[in-house]
């Protein structure tokens, strides 16, 4: 609480009117959630924000938040799935072990953090060995804020060794490549898919570049951005952060028979089937398959099968269950704000999504159960992909599997 009060004070100072007193609030919410009903979703919630503190690496934090994330980790490596978390830290094993080359090479010896990134190796060497492990590994691998300060801003890095390289343990994009976009921005997403550390950058300078004060400028680095390939979130005070996962979800919606491939095969099985016989089997093929809508994508077929059996088999006391596009921005708003507390999408955000929704940029996918909207997606248009930035559904309508129908 101290942190967050003092925060919000140096923020002001700066000129800066993003509010943390909101963070604050969630905290103690998910706090008493997780106290008094041992909720689960509260309880994955304030580890997470305990992570974010622990990133910050300038403030002596207690142990007791080292400690509980320890134990966190521990009960949710008791129920993963230990094939998988052990391919993960294989893929971090070699992104490590090339990091760490490059860090020798690069940096002074005396450097404390290739003596750390050595260390780790170690560590996580003996874990993979011993089929064990304790995540608080994966925080020695970020520089610390205040690490070869000296170096980064041109002057003697540690034992007044010369400084061989910079460290950016702050990336960022520059402004002008976020409103320029086109190829200098694709080569910044080359680059952070290989050394970025974090999956989150900054626009501009430490501060953050914040939306809502040129909404046209904001709609074309939203653009840009997504184009580019990066994903976004904002801060409740409207800083834009980019973000670069990659691990992403994927529906393919295209028609297969849109792709090269499939017409050089429509063009094969044209030929062959020229034959009476051909001809025959074809024509018997077809009186048996029942009216296609289109969708020729097996993986989509078979979800949209699984959607009809959930629509027949639920209870429609209010009526029927429908789904459209774009016929309520404002209630869209409201019902994710009232969903999400802690929504990333802030009033700012919300007046520039309203100026894309105008312009046919951005695209709201809702469902209704009778008169009332219970669940939608909001979704910016990418070129022919639909990029959805959050979602949200009323509770109450759970069991409809409301996530799973849209």
């Amino acid at each position: 609480k101290k942190f967050i009060e003092g925060m919000n004070s140096m923020l002001k100072a700066l000129g800066q009117d993003t509010d943390t007193n909101q963070l604050l609030t969630t905290l103690q919410e998910n706090m008493g959630d997780a106290l008094q009903t041992h909720g689960k979703t509260a309880m994955g919630r304030l580890h997470q924000a305990i992570y974010q503190f622990l990133e910050i690496g300038m403030m002596p934090w207690p142990q007791s938040f080292k400690d509980a994330v320890a134990a966190f980790e521990r009960v949710k490596f008791q129920y993963s799935n230990k094939d998988k978390v052990m391919e993960a830290l294989l893929v971090v094993q070699t992104s490590l072990r090339r990091h760490l080359a490059s860090a020798e090479k690069e940096l002074p010896p005396t450097c404390q953090y290739v003596t750390r990134l050595g260390a780790a190796m170690q560590r996580l060497n003996n874990m993979i060995q011993r089929k064990t492990i304790d995540l608080s590994l994966m925080w020695e691998l970020r520089p610390k804020p205040f690490e070869n300060m000296f170096a980064m801003f041109g002057g003697q890095a540690q034992d007044n060794a010369p400084p061989r390289a910079k460290i950016k343990y702050l990336p960022s994009l520059e402004l002008k490549e976020a409103i320029a976009g086109g190829k200098d921005l694709d080569k910044k997403v080359a680059l952070y898919n290989e050394v970025l550390l974090g999956d989150a950058l900054m626009v501009g300078s430490m501060l953050g570049y914040e939306v809502g004060h040129d909404i046209a400028q904001d709609r074309r680095i939203i653009q840009n951005l997504l184009f580019a390939g990066f994903g976004y979130l904002t801060t409740r005070g409207g800083k834009i952060i980019p973000t670069l996962n990659s691990l992403r979800a994927v529906l393919p919606l295209t028609n297969a028979s849109d792709t090269k491939a499939a017409k050089a095969n429509n063009a094969k099985r044209r030929s062959r089937s020229r034959s009476p016989a051909a001809k025959n089997h074809s024509q018997q093929k077809k009186e048996r398959t029942p009216a296609d809508p289109g969708i020729s994508h097996r993986k989509l077929k078979k979800r949209g099968k699984d959607v009809s059996r959930m629509l027949r088999n639920a209870t429609r006391e209010k009526g029927s269950i429908s789904f459209r596009v774009n016929t309520d921005f404002k209630q869209t708003m409201r019902l994710l704000t009232e969903h999400h507390k802690d929504s990333w999408v802030g009033p700012k955000l919300q007046a520039v999504w309203e100026a894309m929704f105008k312009e046919r940029e951005m695209l709201v996918f809702e469902l209704w159960y009778g008169g009332e909207m219970i669940a939608a997606d909001i979704a910016h248009r990418v070129g022919r992909s639909i990029y959805v930035a959050t979602r949200f559904f009323q509770q109450s309508h759970r069991k409809l599997q409301l996530g799973f129908l849209l």
